[in-house]
């Protein structure tokens, strides 16, 4: 899985315009998840159980609606099959607050525990890797930036898994099931809040690569900063001997800065990324609501139903955002992983 490089006239050859290790990175990602499919298969389930507790929630409501309140003026008296059915939607809330609460912890814990064990799991790999490279790629390559792969890119390819593409499974599932039963309720309706789904989709290809690109150029200046502080304090007798505090202090300052620019570009990337989607949602928000009350004025759908779909285009707003962020930062992590 983890192979040598081959030779490089500098020790810093990442190219940030064709990066070799993109395929790479893909193939470890796939040996990962081959090697702990069982946990990361329980972490699935969970997510599948916390996406049907999600879009179960507006459900108990509308039932009150459509059975109960509809059609009653007020004030009125409940009658006993009344208070059997408000026992019933009370039972319900608790039971899927329940699976939520329990889907939630299981998925936690199992994606943790896969994280931590696939950290650990490449950290020894790509150390007895290292001691098995020739002294000609040890002196050639910064001490610094190997450290930094042993450590923090095996660390972010861990977190990836635990935090990035586990709300990413979720925050899908939870989108086709909000259009799956939407499209059961009232098709058109359906249609119309998806309709900015394609939009969303030419958004998210644009900024996943700038956010690549970018990530790329932060991890080259880490290695750069590592190497640096690294070999001035491990000849720090050598330094002070000759005063030359300042020269290499300006040196780490000049890739800090550069380190700082390029988190700065991300981050704005990243920022209007979330605006984007931030206004897509708004819009999906707005047509249902035009589109639901004309639909429950003609008697297509319940007032019930309207409550549901209208509640999943206000919801929608947060499976899209998470998308939105995770995503970039899933871009990363990936970026981290191409150097191992």
């Amino acid at each position: 899985m983890l192979r040598r490089r081959p030779a490089d006239p500098t020790p810093a050859a990442d190219d940030d315009r064709t990066h070799p290790g993109a395929g790479g990175a893909t193939r470890l990602i796939r040996e990962v998840v081959r090697r702990h499919w069982a946990a990361l298969g329980g972490a699935m389930l969970s997510t599948v159980l916390m996406t049907v507790a999600d879009l179960a929630q507006p459900w108990p409501l509308a039932f009150l609606i459509d059975n109960v309140l509809s059609g009653k003026s007020i004030p009125f008296t409940f009658t006993s099959h009344d208070i059997q059915v408000l026992i019933l939607i009370a039972a319900a809330v608790i039971g899927i607050a329940l699976l939520d609460a329990l889907a939630t912890y299981t998925g936690d814990l199992w994606l943790k525990r896969a994280a931590e064990q696939i950290a650990h799991d490449l950290r020894l790999q790509m150390y007895t890797h290292l001691q098995r490279l020739s002294l000609a790629y040890h002196d050639r390559r910064q001490k610094g930036d190997l450290v930094t792969r042993l450590t923090g890119d095996a660390n972010a390819v861990g977190t990836l898994f635990s935090e990035n593409l586990g709300t990413i499974a979720q925050a899908i599932l939870t989108l086709v099931g909000m259009l799956v039963v939407t499209l059961l309720i009232d098709p058109l309706i359906g249609v119309a809040m998806f309709a900015v789904a394609p939009v969303l989709g030419a958004v998210t290809v644009r900024y996943r690569r700038e956010v690549r690109i970018a990530a790329r150029k932060q991890r080259k200046r880490e290695g750069e900063i590592a190497s640096l502080a690294a070999e001035t304090l491990s000849a720090m007798r050598v330094v002070k001997a000759f005063g030359g505090e300042k020269y290499e202090a300006e040196r780490v300052s000049e890739r800090s800065e550069e380190r700082r620019v390029q988190g700065v570009y991300a981050a704005g990337i990243e920022a209007r990324f979330g605006g984007v989607v931030d206004v897509l949602g708004s819009v999906a928000v707005a047509i249902i609501l035009v589109l639901g009350a004309y639909r429950a004025a003609a008697g297509a759908i319940s007032v019930g139903d309207l409550i549901v779909v209208a509640q999943y285009g206000r919801r929608m707003y947060r499976p899209l955002s998470d998308l939105a962020k995770q995503s970039t930062r899933a871009s990363r992590a990936m970026a981290r992983a191409e150097h191992l």
